[in-house]
């Protein structure tokens, strides 16, 4: 009976644990980081659901409960003092020192063809937007995959500390 428990446990801690990474990306997406104290209110409104009785989430509790009150006291009172510890690098990278870049040398090579040169005054516009704009052409790549990099990262973390979090509520169910 422990075994089957356990399993249904990892079952409904991976349940929430796809809740709470989806919760952490949508943070990300929409705050460039993750509120740690909004995503512990998640994982707690989560596991909150199995004294309840909700469907599956709540039955394999009741017979833990049923079988061992105390362990299942136990259990569910360290469940809900989980909670997670803010990622290093809980930020997306901000790219406003490459603006400066390709400003500055925009600048410059305004600077130079108007200077140097007997452009138009047409022609002294045109070159240095096109030099900003292949610029930026090469940035897009260059932030996607800084992005994507340190949000991998984030989630990886989150990941890992549910994952120490499974590992010390199985002992109780054990």
């Amino acid at each position: 009976m422990e075994i089957q428990r356990q399993e249904i446990f990892r079952s409904q801690w991976h349940d929430i644990h796809d809740i709470v990474l989806s919760e952490a990306k949508r943070q990300i997406k929409f705050n460039g980081k993750v509120d740690v104290q909004r995503l512990t209110e998640k994982l707690q409104k989560e596991i909150a659901k199995w004294p309840q009785g909700v469907l599956a989430q709540g039955m394999w509790f009741q017979s833990f409960h049923n079988a061992a009150p105390d362990k299942a006291l136990n259990f569910m009172t360290e469940a809900m003092e989980q909670s997670f510890i803010e990622p290093d690098n809980n930020k997306l990278p901000s790219n406003i020192w490459y603006f400066v870049l390709a400003f500055v040398l925009t600048g410059i090579v305004a600077w130079l063809l108007h200077s140097r040169t007997s452009m138009s005054l047409i022609e002294q516009c045109f070159y240095p937007t096109l030099f900003l704009v292949v610029l930026n052409t090469f940035n897009v790549s260059f932030r996607n995959k800084r992005i994507a990099k340190a949000e991998k990262m984030i989630i990886t973390n989150i990941s890992h500390q549910m994952l120490d979090m499974e590992i010390s509520l199985e002992k109780y169910i054990e």
